[in-house]
């Protein structure tokens, strides 16, 4: 090897030693630089739980929600529901605490009535706005229209921003022409949870109707605390 090869060839290995210092250091400060974005967008946003509402008397509904804000569209919920009345709870989809526009989740749902599958639909929804962090209610009209909600309230509660300021049996026994069909319903379907007779009725026992809610809750078995409506 002649004097310069010698001479030349720590320079080379210094110069490679450096190149691989400073891929380190890149990759270091991308690796710190990724975290960090994680960390602050994890304290932008918050988690919200997937609740369900069905307002119909007439279809059980079987549902699943995909979240279509990140690539995977992974499933953030579903149950099955009664009619007039609300599923288990699902988790979770992260939405930003300051609301933007675009967010969007997929929503595929079944209907049936009590001997059989009628149809499925599906749809894609974007998220409403919303001002302050809450949970994410799905909430089903007459089998067929789907609404989103976000809110940390549940409806019948003041602050609640959905359609319906309601649960559903309540809203259904306070309309007038769906008054019969949802006490029938009740009767046909409710016979194993007697307590169901007066949900939406506690805190009313000055209420009509919820007085013929609750007398129906003690004859299929219901005790005093079961049918309490104070």
């Amino acid at each position: 090897m002649s004097f310069i090869g010698k001479a030349m060839q720590p320079v080379w290995l210094m110069l490679g030693l450096m190149i691989l210092a400073a891929c380190g250091q890149s990759g270091d400060a991308a690796s710190t630089q990724t975290k960090t974005k994680k960390a602050a967008a994890k304290a932008e946003a918050f988690s919200a739980t997937t609740y369900s509402l069905n307002y119909s008397h007439d279809y059980y509904l079987q549902y699943t929600v995909y979240d279509l804000t990140v690539a995977e569209k992974p499933a953030i919920g579903g149950a099955n529901v009664f009619p007039l009345g609300g599923g288990d709870q699902g988790c979770c989809i992260a939405l930003p605490k300051q609301w933007r526009p675009g967010m969007q989740v997929l929503v595929k749902w079944s209907y049936a009535d009590r001997d059989k599958i009628l149809g499925s639909l599906q749809k894609e929804l974007e998220i409403p706005k919303y001002t302050e962090p809450g949970n994410l209610f799905v909430t089903f009209h007459d089998g067929v229209e789907v609404e989103l909600v976000v809110s940390r309230y549940s409806p019948g509660q003041p602050q609640w921003p959905g359609r319906i300021n309601q649960e559903p049996m309540e809203h259904c026994l306070a309309t007038e022409s769906k008054k019969k069909l949802c006490t029938q319903w009740s009767v046909e379907n409710i016979t194993n949870s007697p307590s169901q007779y007066v949900e939406g009725c506690k805190g009313k026992p000055n209420n009509a109707d919820c007085k013929e809610m609750q007398q129906y809750c003690r004859e299929y078995g219901g005790d005093e605390e079961d049918c309490s409506i104070e």
